[in-house]
Order: C-alpha cells, then structure tokens, then sequence
C-alpha cells in the first residue's frame, strides 16, 4: 500500500512564514505561486526570476539535534535531506507533462528552506550547494509519512546554512 499519489499538501503555513521571513531578514518581496501547479513555491516579485523552494519540517526543535530526522539518510552522519522531486529547481531545464520547461533565468539563483514544525529553526541550502555534486548526496530511504522507500538528496551539515530564533531575533549557527 503506498501514500496517496494526488493527495495536495497545505503549504499555506510554510508559504506566509517564508514571506515574511524573506521580507523582514533580506528586504525581499517574495510571493506564492499557485499551489497546484508544481512550480517553486516562492518567486520574488518585482522580476520574478529568484525563487524559493520550501518544506515544513515535522520536528520541533533543532533539526540537527533529532537523531531520527538527521539520520534519516542512513549515511552515517547528520544530514538535511530534499525531496528528489525538489531538483528540478535547480535545473536549467526539466520536463513537466512531457514538456520542456526552461529555467535558465532562475536555476543559478533558487534556494530551498527547510523548517521546523514551529518555525523556530530553519536550514536554508542555496543554489550552489544544492548543485554541487560534491555537496549533494543522492539517497534512497523511507520517510516516516510513507510506504515505501523515495528518491532524496541528502546535505551535510556544514554545507548548509541553519539560522535559529534566539530571543526574537534569527541567528545563524557556527
């Protein structure tokens, strides 16, 4: 039995956290893009070409500190991990519906963020990290929301960034 293949999840959460995250700590105006599309979830505004890729975590706390979401890649060591599906942001071009989608404009600059569940942590992985094949990690493994055994890619931690609210203020770990 596997999950349900068209089940749309509610990113209306992530999207109005990662708005104001972009507006207040970068003085970037980003906006949602139709959820059920399958574009990136976030474009800046004025231009467009800059987009953000999100994914709300389930843990509480620090990613980095819950042995069941770090390890999950089964590496060996601690790692942040993005969905297969995800890469196609940082592509400069992929098929949707046997359809070239060109993503020249925007594929260098993208970035994906990951939050905890209460947005007090979030790991962000920009553009060059996520495509280095240095960096990034092609893993296989079963999520805990699944049935089955998915496609990821996997990032060390010291090849990310991971900011944390302390005292109202994000702060970016060392």
């Amino acid at each position: 039995m596997g999950r349900l293949i068209n089940a749309k999840k509610d990113d209306t959460l992530v999207r109005n956290f990662a708005i104001n995250l972009f507006k207040e700590f970068w003085g970037i105006d980003m906006i949602g893009t139709p959820q059920e599309k399958n574009l990136i979830d976030l474009k800046e505004s004025h231009e467009g070409k800059f987009g953000c890729e999100l994914e709300h975590g389930q843990n509480t706390g620090s990613h980095w500190e819950n042995e069941h979401y770090c390890m999950l890649s089964g590496l060996g060591f601690p790692t942040v991990n993005a969905p297969i599906r995800k890469e196609k942001h940082f592509l400069p071009e992929y098929y949707f519906y046997n359809k070239l989608v060109d993503n020249r404009e925007s594929y260098l600059i993208n970035q994906f963020l990951r939050t905890n569940k209460d947005f007090t942590q979030f790991i962000l992985i920009e553009s060059d990290v996520f495509r280095d094949p240095n960096k990034r990690i092609y893993t296989k493994f079963k999520a805990g929301n699944s049935w089955e055994v998915e496609n990821w890619m996997s990032f060390r931690r010291e090849h990310v960034k991971t900011y944390n609210l302390i005292g109202g203020k994000w702060v970016l770990e060392k």
